[in-house]
C-alpha cells in the first residue's frame, strides 16, 4: 500500500504556494494535492465501478484533492468503488502513471467511501495493482536523485518494490533490512519498516559520496559511493512484492 504525504500545499497571504514552488526541479510529482501554483491540471483519472465510467478529479481551492466531485462520480452505495486509471504527473514533465487493466489499478473509493489514512485520501494497492509511468526514469552512473514519499505496507514479505523496472532494476526494494537504491547497491537500515504504519521516506543520494535513508525525518541508514545504475517504470513496482 502506499499514498502521498500530507503536508503538501499551504497558502501564503492567499496566494497557494506547493511543496514545488519551494524545491524546484523535480523529474516526477505525485500528490493528491496541488504541488505547485503554476500546475493547472487534475490530480487522478478515476474509474467507477458502477459503469466504468472515468472522469478527471481535480483541486478544490485549498489545494486539497475535491472528494466531493470524486464521491459524486463513484457514488456513496456499498457497491460502488472507485479506481485510478492515471495519476497525473505535476512535475511539468508530462511523465504520467498509468493503468488501463481494471483488474490491476490502484483503488480509491470502496463501497461508496473514500479510502483514508490519518484521515487523508490514501490510493491503496495490493500485490497486483499499480501504475506504469509513460516514460522510464533513468539515473546513469554518477546521476544522482531523491526520493520523497509516505509508505506503508500490508505484508511482511521483505520484497516490495516501491519504484522500479523488472527483476533488478529499481530506485527503492523495500527487503527488510537491507534498502535496495540501484540494481546492486542497498543501505542497511537500523530497523525494517513494520507493516501496517505509514511512514515518510526520503532517500537523498549522492552517486559518487554515498546515499543516506530517513524515516520520518530520522537517519535510519547510509552507505558510501554507488557502483550501478537504476531505472524504474512501475509505481509501486509490479515485481517482488508479496502477494496479500
Amino acid at each position: 500500500m502506499f499514498n502521498v504525504p500530507s503536508f503538501f500545499g499551504f497558502k501564503d497571504g492567499g496566494k497557494f504556494t506547493g511543496l514545488l514552488d519551494e524545491y524546484s526541479g523535480a523529474a516526477v510529482a505525485y500528490s493528491l494535492r496541488r504541488l505547485s501554483n503554476l500546475y493547472i491540471g487534475d490530480a487522478i483519472r478515476v474509474r467507477r465501478s458502477s459503469d466504468n465510467a472515468e472522469k478527471d478529479i481535480g483541486f478544490d481551492s485549498d489545494g486539497q484533492l475535491d472528494t466531493t466531485a470524486l464521491l459524486a462520480h463513484v457514488g456513496t452505495s456499498g457497491t460502488d468503488n472507485g479506481f485510478i486509471e492515471t495519476w497525473y504527473d505535476q512535475s511539468g514533465n508530462s511523465n504520467d502513471a498509468t493503468n488501463t487493466t481494471t483488474s490491476e489499478q490502484p483503488q480509491i473509493v470502496s463501497g461508496g467511501s473514500l479510502i483514508t489514512r490519518n484521515s487523508k485520501p490514501f490510493i491503496q494497492a495490493s500485490s497486483t495493482q499499480y501504475f506504469t509511468l509513460d516514460n522510464i526514469l533513468n539515473t546513469p552512473i554518477g546521476g544522482d536523485y531523491s526520493i520523497w514519499s509516505t509508505y506503508e505496507k500490508d505484508t511482511s514479505g521483505n520484497q516490495g518494490v516501491f519504484i522500479g523496472s523488472g527483476f533488478s532494476s529499481y530506485h527503492w526494494l523495500d527487503y527488510g533490512l537491507n534498502q535496495y537504491i540501484q540494481n546492486n547497491n542497498f543501505i542497511t537500515i537500523s530497523s525494517s519498516h513494520n507493516i501496517n504504519t505509514l511512514y515518510l521516506i526520503n532517500t537523498i543520494t549522492d552517486y559518487d559520496v554515498g546515499a543516506t535513508m530517513y524515516r520520518n525525518g530520522t537517519d535510519i541508514g547510509s552507505r558510501g559511493a554507488l557502483t550501478s545504475v537504476a531505472n524504474s517504470q512501475y509505481y509501486p513496482a509490479n515485481n517482488f512484492r508479496t502477494a496479500t
